[in-house]
């Protein structure tokens, strides 16, 4: 995500500025994520030589668990028409124009017309999605760091940006150091925003200086629990309806406009099951929770259910809205002109109704006045997810939203005060598990999504492979190689149809060297480095109908050094002893993690990031509850695997400065044995390798290192490849589409199995 250097940014953003400056008046993969936190079938038969037109690349998009849009490394593209659209480029300069102090002076006369102390600006959206669109990313336009998470806090004469160690060395090369500072979450001096707002502002106490404002469509039910429970009586929290942000924002350039991209069908033979089934579902789980309504804020779980997509979000096909579910009635707020025709009908057909995005407060607070006037019952809803404006009119209804009720709103309301009873309840979303565990369907879209995805990988490696073979290679750069890569995806998806392929899932993450060891990185046109004889990592995926990729694959371009080739086979060993694993029915994300990680450990070694995240099908690349870390709190460390389930398999390990390894694949979770009732021992699970690409050991291995068992792991891994990528590239290429020969070649050579070596210990001490 950083500029390939910082001296050449900060020199090729002095140079923009200077010529710029008479005309001139930020989320998960996140990319590998820190533990902190329409068709009836795509399978269309034969092959068209069409292959889809490929729409220009932006440079300037954002990142996964994650790295949203870099305003600071887009500013020296804006001269090249071809890197960014006319909205893209207006937005860079007006960032880059607008002086930080500017900013923070225009938001803190604000913060004193509204009677405010401190004000919080978080990363987020009305959704809580971890990938935000242009128009929410307040907290990079105001501090000028986009890192994809980060919390800023403003005081009337100081201003901090929070966020963890994946953007240490992002954040202090993009914030103002004249009106900023870094505040570097996780470390033992670092206080939380909290913490340092009751330093700021105790003195004041309950006066207007004690005061701190938040915007209550985007903080979600939890922060503010969060935030109350920390600041206590300390501090006066205040929701102010109208973002100061968006203010300024507004008053020093334009701010984007809120998407209204198309709401296309998904097809229920891809989705598996149609959307009047997963009502029924929903109101089963309902019943039993004794809750008469349900409402569905993140926007994945607004697209599963309703079996329909969009593009509100860059790499994410969702749309803006929010499902209002009770046990007789299903209503989806969205702009209905939005929405096409067969989308609408087939929400129609199971019952649901559209009304406005914005009338859902209304109508939730409508809903609560009734159901307490008549007892009849709870409203659901998902502190995670839910933002405070849905779930202040859900706690004191309509009635109390125009009254004193509403402006006293505190957490404790909606967890019920004093032995009051709540009218609402704040748990889980029961779509959050009901997506993650894929069907039948879906696991199949998927499998086809990867091997097709393979197709693409072994064309482009192939191609990588040709080009260092005549010495053409070293004329490419990050972004050219970032660019074939999608180019063949774009290609291979094209042999079935032309509405297969749909986008990228993320930023590819194009590496040279050094910057592989920058977790978070991402190459920008004008300032990447061009391709050298060094480690070269890849982290991509894509969206297709019918599933979403996302694969790792490190490779190095020259002579490794025994140190890179060390740490490779470390990394790869990691990788194989998860993938192989067999775990008991139950098994959560925390006991997995030490199965990647043990050969590090051994060599005293380790990486600042997960090791797995859940992936939706034809959904985010990021997607919960589940996960695989060593973090031991929240969500995810909670979700026990169960099958069905996909998740990421991705150990790696960074030499800052020197190189990066990342290796990357999909699982799917599956039953290895049933239970044994009889010596009662629990069902035992383990893993699918969905991910279909060769590792290429022959770059960059150290064979002494692998144990006979991991090599039969690689052997029978590399056989499936061949089998199923060969046999797309195959077909392609026997039927005239394309000539596959060299990426055939390719295939053959690397999936030839490896000598077992005999070795009887995995340990590598």
């Amino acid at each position: 995500m950083l500029a390939c250097t910082g001296r050449l940014v900060l020199w090729m953003l002095s140079l923009f500025l200077s010529v710029t400056a008479a005309s001139a008046g930020v989320f998960a993969r996140s990319r590998p994520f820190l533990f902190l936190s329409s068709t009836s079938s795509v399978s269309v038969p034969g092959f068209s030589a069409q292959v889809p037109k490929r729409v220009s690349r932006k440079s300037f998009v954002p990142s996964a668990v994650s790295g949203k849009r870099n305003f600071l490394s887009i500013a020296c593209a804006v001269s090249s028409p071809s890197t960014a659209s006319d909205t893209e480029r207006q937005m860079a300069i007006e960032k880059i124009s607008v002086p930080a102090a500017e900013k923070l002076r225009v938001l803190r006369e604000e913060m004193q017309r509204e009677g405010l102390g401190g004000y919080i600006v978080q990363t987020a959206d009305a959704h809580q999605s971890e990938y935000i669109a242009d128009c929410d990313m307040r907290r990079a336009f105001l501090s000028g760091f986009d890192g994809s998470a980060g919390t800023a806090a403003v005081t009337l004469n100081d201003a901090r940006q929070w966020t963890d160690g994946r953007y240490f060395l992002q954040a202090e090369q993009q914030l103002d150091p004249s009106c900023w500072k870094l505040m570097k979450a996780g470390l033992p001096e670092t206080p939380s925003v909290e913490a340092w707002l009751k330093e700021q502002l105790h003195a004041s106490g309950a006066s207007a200086g004690g005061a701190v404002g938040y915007d209550p469509f985007t903080t979600s039910f939890s922060d503010l629990r969060r935030l109350e429970d920390a600041c206590g009586t300390a501090l006066r929290l205040v929701p102010v309806g109208s973002n100061l942000v968006d203010r300024v924002w507004n008053k020093l350039a334009k701010r984007p406009e809120t998407p209204k991209s198309p709401v296309f069908a998904h097809s229920p033979s891809l989705a598996g099951s149609g959307v009047a089934e997963k009502l029924t579902l929903m109101r089963e789980k309902m019943k039993k929770e004794n809750a008469a309504a349900l409402v569905v804020s993140a926007l994945d779980e607004v697209a599963y259910v309703c079996n329909a997509r969009g593009a509100d979000i860059e790499f994410n096909p969702v749309f803006f809205g929010y499902l209002l579910v009770t046990q007789d009635s299903a209503c989806l707020y969205v702009n209905a002109a939005r929405v096409e025709s067969v989308c609408a009908e087939q929400l129609k057909a199971a019952g649901v109704s559209l009304k406005p995005y914005e009338k859902v407060v209304e109508d939730v607070g409508a809903l609560s006045d009734q159901l307490q006037d008549s007892q009849g019952g709870k409203i659901w809803m998902d502190p995670a997810t839910t933002n405070v404006a849905v779930c202040r009119a859900a706690a004191v209804g309509a009635k109390g939203l125009a009254g004193a009720a509403g402006a006293a709103f505190s957490a404790g309301t909606c967890q019920g005060q004093a032995g009051a009873t709540s009218p609402v309840l704040l748990t889980h979303s029961p779509v959050s598990m009901m997506k993650a565990v894929k069907n039948q369907a879906e696991l199949d879209g998927m499998r086809r999504a990867h091997e097709r995805d393979g197709a693409a990988l072994v064309k482009f490696f192939s191609w990588v492979e040709g080009k260092k073979r005549d010495g053409s290679l070293w004329a490419e750069s990050e972004i050219s190689l970032s660019d074939k890569v999608e180019e063949c995806r774009r290609e291979v998806a094209g042999w079935e149809g032309k509405d297969v392929f749909v986008s990228l899932s993320f930023p590819s993450i194009s590496s040279v060297g050094p910057n592989g060891a920058v977790i978070h990185y991402r190459p920008e046109r004008d300032s990447c480095l061009p391709v050298t004889p060094v480690m070269y990592l890849l982290d991509s995926g894509a969206q297709y109908r019918d599933g979403t990729t996302d694969v790792t694959r490190t490779v190095h371009l020259g002579d490794p050094t025994p140190e890179e080739r060390r740490a490779w086979t470390l990394v790869l060993k990691g990788h194989i002893a998860l993938a192989a694993a067999a775990f008991p029915e139950g098994t959560k994300g925390p006991q997995l993690d030490a199965f990647a990680r043990q050969f590090l450990w051994q060599n005293g070694l380790d990486y600042r990031h997960g090791t797995g995240h859940g992936v939706g099908a034809f959904l985010n690349v990021h997607e919960g509850p589940l996960g695989i870390s060593p973090r031991l709190m929240g969500r995810p460390a909670e979700t026990a695997l169960v099958p069905g389930m996909i998740v990421s398999n991705e150990p790696g390990f960074y030499r800052d400065g020197g190189f990066g390894v990342r290796l990357e694949n999909l699982v799917a979770v599956k039953e290895l044995r049933a239970a044994d009732k009889g010596l009662g021992m629990p069902r035992f699970l383990g893993f699918e390798d969905l991910t279909m690409c060769p590792f290429m050991l022959e770059s960059v291995a150290e064979p002494s290192l692998l144990t006979d068992g991991e090599i039969e792991w690689l052997n029978m891994y590399h056989q499936r490849v061949k089998e199923r990528v060969g046999g797309i590239l195959r077909k392609a290429h026997e039927a005239g589409v394309a000539d596959n020969s060299q990426a055939l070649e390719w295939l053959d050579h690397h999936t030839k199995p490896i000598a077992k070596k005999k070795c009887v210990t995995g340990r590598t001490d």
